[in-house]
């Protein structure tokens, strides 16, 4: 097969290409669900129940390894009951990177906060971790549809064990 007809064969794939991006760069729906993205990414940060309600779907479905609410005033209410716990964020609290792909944004963080807990009985008492973090949002319509979060559980249980030991031998 000639050079010549080789290109030829690609236009139909280039051609998609550039449509699908010319697409996706044309104000509308692409730019309004990155705009929820964005702002549902920081009213999670900040913990903002009124904001986050407002950015979820009706019907939407949060995940992590150990919980999964299905519908908004589910996953409202188990975020009231979670972010009570957390008590504190530490200065090494950072973003270390965020992509988008198609209508599903990954955002990955160092997470630095401290949480009342009482792990195995124990009285509760503040323990404070620093877990790698990662948040996948699915959006569609200007609405968050999935929100899964996943955290280092390794590194969050190492800790938590330390910290246990250290305060048993005081």
């Amino acid at each position: 097969m000639s050079a010549k007809s080789r290109c030829i064969r690609l236009i139909p794939a280039v051609c998609l290409t550039v449509i699908s991006c010319l697409t996706m760069a044309q104000p509308g729906q692409y730019e309004i669900d990155g705009n929820t993205a964005r702002d549902y990414a920081a009213a999670y940060s900040s913990q903002d129940l009124q904001s986050l309600s407002e950015l979820l779907a009706d019907n939407a479905v949060f995940s992590d390894p150990s919980n999964h609410y299905q519908g908004k005033e589910a996953i409202i209410e188990g975020f009231r009951t979670g972010f009570k716990k957390i008590i504190g964020t530490g200065p090494d609290s950072r973003e270390i990177g965020k992509f988008r792909s198609g209508n599903e944004f990954v955002h990955i963080a160092l997470l630095d906060f401290s949480m009342l807990m009482s792990p195995g009985g124990l009285p509760e008492a503040e323990y404070r971790f620093k877990v790698d973090f990662t948040m996948i949002l699915k959006v569609e319509n200007g609405k968050v549809v999935e929100h899964t979060d996943y955290v280092d559980t390794e590194a969050f249980v190492s800790q938590l064990q330390a910290q246990i030991a250290a305060a048993q031998t005081e």
